[in-house]
């Protein structure tokens, strides 16, 4: 009888194969792209760091890394084509609004939007969904699941909890992995604290560089809960998101030289990058050359696992 263990039913069992689902979303590159509608890709392949012109839809993306393999659409397909759509629809007008240098009014539905969105970014990489689908992935492997199961199944029932899964179409750890995902970048705590700071863009004009992003994109301080505590994000070569708990935290962010505030900006982003930096064109190459690879936690969540 064909058996199935747990890891092969959670989210990002079948990564590799399928649709592109992107990690991080066009919606956040597009800004940096110039006429050819391409940006400056920063990778290194090799030895060496390679820039390579392409399209935002062309990178950080792997192939059904939200789908629940062997489960029925609905659930296999929930996340990419349901959840982060919703999220990244709603994200994008917000975004739009944001570069277009509108006074946005920060109600409940727009605060929440984009607090989802940015959450999302911190958690959707591919990192993080293998370490959150191995958790789950050992709560159903563990030997009283099988307890459980013999305690309940009945004669005509399969004889091991494996093959019931097998034979089953409910399966419950795809759903419970994708339930896992929605609930931490749902979190009421983390998309509260998000919500109750002080939110600002800073703009430039004139520097000699412009800013870099990438697959890890958010610069936050360990905590958002201390005064002092703030997070940003780049959202196009000349604009930085900004929220912070307080007006003077906000004020020395913007007190730093613009030249040295871009630099510092860039050197976390490409330090905390795992594969790929983003940038208009292929000038900073040297810069982003001695910094991709260190692989800098970016959040305190990243931390557990550096």
């Amino acid at each position: 009888m064909l058996q199935f263990n747990a890891a092969e039913l959670v989210i990002g069992a079948a990564a590799g194969e399928g649709e592109k689902h992107h990690y991080i979303p066009s919606l956040c590159t597009c800004a940096w792209t110039g006429d050819d509608d391409r940006l400056c890709e920063y990778s290194r392949p090799h030895k060496e760091v390679k820039p390579r012109r392409t399209h935002p839809d062309g990178t950080s993306y792997v192939r059904g890394l939200y789908n629940v393999p062997k489960n029925d659409a609905e659930v296999s397909e929930f996340i990419e084509h349901q959840f982060f759509k919703v999220t990244d629809d709603q994200a994008a007008r917000v975004l739009q609004r944001i570069r277009a240098g509108e006074n946005i009014n920060w109600d409940t539905d727009t605060r929440s939007a984009w607090s989802r969105f940015v959450i999302s970014i911190m958690l959707r990489n591919p990192e993080h969904i293998t370490r959150l689908a191995a958790e789950v992935a050992q709560f159903f492997s563990a030997a009283d699941a099988e307890e459980r199961y013999q305690k309940i199944r009945k004669s005509d029932d399969p004889e091991t909890y494996a093959q019931h899964l097998a034979l089953s179409n409910f399966r419950p750890i795809g759903r419970a992995s994708v339930i896992a995902i929605q609930k931490v970048i749902d979190s009421p705590l983390m998309g509260g604290r998000l919500n109750a700071m002080r939110w600002s863009v800073v703009t430039f004009k004139g520097e000699r560089y412009p800013l870099l992003t990438s697959d890890r994109p958010i610069l936050m301080t360990n905590g958002l809960m201390n005064p002092g505590d703030h997070l940003a994000i780049p959202i196009g070569p000349r604009m930085l998101f900004v929220a912070t708990n307080n007006e003077e935290t906000e004020n020395n962010i913007r007190r730093v030289d613009t030249n040295a505030l871009i630099a510092q900006v860039n050197d976390r982003v490409a330090s905390q990058a795992r594969k790929y930096v983003y940038g208009t064109d292929d000038r900073q190459l040297r810069f982003v050359e001695k910094r991709l690879g260190r692989k800098w936690p970016s959040t305190p969540l990243e931390c557990r696992f550096v």
